[in-house]
């Protein structure tokens, strides 16, 4: 029990210094406190019992679950007023054996895959934005349609 107290405390004073710090991970507790791990010193978040269990480079800690209120990461991100509105158009059907997508920007990937998470078809829209994907040999089961500004579930009929 020690050992922990001992390496929350050497976490805690290593974060300090980073509490406001860009490309991080922090750790919010149920009482308020916040600690904070940078990308560069490599944080591995894993799970044993029932303890969360963060390594760096520095150090190691463990945190009992039920103290923890979330995890949160800040990935430099400065302005957020930047952030544009997308609006996507894009639009899905069936016909015959296929599907027809309409809407997308022209050029734009897309990337069929299985449950499990095997692409099976990649294709780019032509000039209109458009693309008919053939369902031929795909088996009946569900598949996930990934293009650059959405994705959805289907079921081949």
């Amino acid at each position: 029990m020690e050992v922990k107290t001992i390496l929350l405390t050497m976490s805690l004073m290593l974060s300090a210094s980073t509490v406001s710090a860009q490309n991080s991970l922090a750790v919010h507790q149920q009482d308020g406190q916040v600690t904070v791990f940078s990308f560069t010193e490599k944080p591995v978040v894993t799970y044993s019992d029932n303890e969360l269990v963060l390594t760096t480079r520095k150090t190691a800690v463990q945190y009992p679950l039920y103290k923890l209120k979330k995890l949160t990461f800040d990935t430099a991100w400065d302005d957020p007023s930047r952030i544009e509105e997308q609006i996507v158009n894009a639009k899905f059907r069936f016909q015959g054996n296929a599907i027809v997508v309409t809407g997308c920007k022209p050029g734009a990937q897309l990337m069929v895959f299985d449950l499990k998470g095997k692409k099976t078809c990649q294709l780019r829209t032509d000039d209109k934005g458009c693309a008919t994907i053939s369902l031929n040999g795909l088996r009946k089961q569900v598949y996930v349609m990934k293009t650059d500004h959405c994705s959805f579930k289907f079921r081949k009929p």
